[in-house]
């Protein structure tokens, strides 16, 4: 999907039709893993990543990466570091130097990846999600971002019809654009939001609720106003 406002990606389509001409899918699902399903077998990939924040609810600092089996045992990793060659678990055995790897998708790891505050933050975060379920994280947002979806198209902006988009982040647009200075204003009034090119991009989670949207617009409504007010006519 877009990072920008939302709009979905037939992951399946375009994975068949990377296989047919012998290309490789290479998926980056950092804006949905975590809040929407994937399902690995229909789409196919050969490698897949996400950055561990995000909607895994992670730290910075760490990402994720999914090889499909075939590239496990020949694929050839782009960092290479001594803790992914096969036997640097054993530091008794450290001077016995060796080309192979370590077995599985454990040779594409980075290099120094025991992180010792970063790990067991990311396998909480990753608990969390397991406990509530991707599918349950999925539709509770689905109502939320539908009804900031037509509170947005009764304040005159702009969006992606239904079928185009997915359902746990939406992107608006306004006929007159994005000011430079609304993603401050929005942060003062503690809102907080993305400004991508011209979307307001609106990725609401399970601890928001229905008047975070109300309020969301009241300000904007408000915002826009004020910077009318102090905007030469024709800027954006």
């Amino acid at each position: 999907m877009s990072l920008t406002d939302g709009s979905k990606i037939d992951l399946e389509r375009v994975g068949r039709c990377a296989h047919a001409v012998g290309a490789g899918l290479v998926v980056d699902a950092s804006q949905s893993l975590g809040a929407q399903v994937l399902d690995l077998d229909r789409v196919q990939p050969e490698f897949l990543v996400a950055v561990g924040y995000k909607w895994l609810l992670g730290p910075y600092g760490l990402g994720y990466l999914y090889a499909a089996p075939k590239w496990r045992e020949l694929g050839t990793p782009i960092e290479h570091s001594w803790l992914t060659r096969a036997g640097s678990e054993d530091f008794s055995r450290l001077v016995e130097y060796t080309d192979e790897f370590r077995p599985g998708a454990r040779r594409f790891d980075m290099g120094e990846f025991p992180q010792f505050v970063l790990v067991p933050m990311a396998i909480a975060a990753l608990k969390q999600i397991l406990a509530w379920g991707v599918e349950y994280i999925s539709r509770t947002l689905a109502p939320l971002v539908q009804m900031i979806v037509e509170m947005a198209v009764e304040e005159g902006y702009s969006v992606l019809p239904a079928d185009q988009r997915c359902t746990h982040m939406i992107g608006i647009r306004h006929r007159s654009g994005v000011s430079a200075g609304l993603g401050n204003l929005l942060r003062q009034e503690k809102i907080f939001v993305s400004i991508r090119g011209d979307s307001i991009r609106i990725a609401p989670h399970l601890y928001n609720e229905p008047r975070d949207a109300k309020r969301l617009f009241e300000v904007l409504r408000t915002t826009r106003s004020l910077l009318y007010m102090t905007l030469p006519i024709g800027s954006d």
